[in-house]
């Protein structure tokens, strides 16, 4: 669900948007001025509620928002609408705490905010129309009708989703290797890039890494990157890893597809997140899969981010133009 603050604000044209990209591991802040002429860019740390405490949430987003103000030189009180595109800002109670703790923060102006996959369709495709899959650490597919009707696939988190992810690859790698140690599976050249990468004497040597309370899923993602040298090699595990999540991601697609029946299929799909956008193998399938299965998709290459894609959508909705009702249902 979108919520929008309007009590305090008479509806004028704002002449500062900031949008924002809030992350479990970072957060990204983008400031546009009049006539979307983009007057600052910065990062800061995680503002995702359910990694992050209250407080670590409220003390990231106001470092990043000063920096933010201080970059375009401008006041907090300039700003006509600020709007978020959250990880896991999906349910009401949520929305509720991120305008609790920005008003804390000073912020008086109009206040949007919407799951951060919304943010990315606009930011990927420039506006509330399309498909946009992402698959970083976790993945997740989403996508939205000029009506503002929408679907998402996927993004259910690392133990119950995440299908064809960095996280759901890199574990992937790592059962293909014990397996293979044990003689459950035929060798794989994975084991020897993993020794590599990880610095290990044996597989063995790979527990502590694994369940060590440090290590976390960007550490088991971070893994993926052994994906494409082993499929590079002709390895039979790893490619049959590379096929399988390239399967998952077209499920989500394709579910999507089918949930919103655009007019003859016909709509554009944009791609995001490490393992789309710097992975080889898993690309090709996936892109392979579409072209057979969904040829009235055209696939788009990412015109912006998703901080880039908050400022999109206010815009949008303050000039009240087509799909002015982006994210209404974020599929929750």
């Amino acid at each position: 669900d979108m919520t929008d603050s309007t009590d305090t604000v008479k509806k004028t044209e704002p002449g500062y948007i900031m949008g924002i990209d809030g992350g479990g591991t970072k957060t990204l802040l983008k400031i546009a001025g009049p006539g979307g002429k983009l007057l600052a860019s910065c990062q800061g740390g995680p503002t995702n509620l359910y990694s992050s405490s209250r407080d670590t949430v409220r003390a990231n987003l106001e470092q990043v928002i000063q920096d933010g103000l201080a970059q375009a030189q401008i006041h907090m009180k300039d700003l006509g609408c600020i709007s978020l595109g959250m990880a896991g800002a999906d349910r009401p109670q949520d929305h509720v705490i991120l305008k609790e703790l920005l008003a804390g923060i000073g912020m008086r102006c109009r206040i949007l905010i919407t799951n951060d996959a919304v943010t990315a369709l606009y930011g990927a495709l420039g506006k509330g129309e399309g498909i946009i899959l992402v698959s970083g650490t976790g993945s997740i597919c989403y996508g939205q009708k000029t009506d503002g009707s929408s679907h998402r696939a996927g993004g259910w988190g690392h133990i119950i989703g995440d299908e064809g992810s960095g996280y759901d690859i890199g574990r992937q790698i790592l059962m293909e290797v014990m397996k293979s140690y044990d003689g459950r599976r035929e060798p794989t050249v994975l084991s020897s890039l993993l020794q590599d990468e990880r610095d290990l004497t044996s597989p063995e040597s790979l527990l502590p890494f694994v369940y060590h309370s440090e290590s976390g899923k960007s550490d088991i993602a971070a893994l993926g990157v052994l994906l494409d040298p082993a499929c590079e090699a002709g390895d039979p595990a790893a490619l049959r890893i590379a096929r399988n999540a390239a399967r998952e991601l077209f499920l989500c697609v394709e579910s999507v597809l089918k949930a919103l029946r655009f007019p003859g299929n016909r709509t554009e799909l944009a791609m995001q997140g490490g393992v789309l956008v710097k992975g080889k193998q898993v690309k090709k399938e996936l892109t392979d899969l579409l072209n057979r299965a969904c040829p009235m998709v055209c696939i788009r290459k990412s015109l912006g981010d998703a901080a880039w894609g908050a400022i999109r959508m206010a815009a949008e909705k303050q000039s009240g133009s087509a799909g002015a009702n982006p994210g209404t249902d974020t599929g929750s």
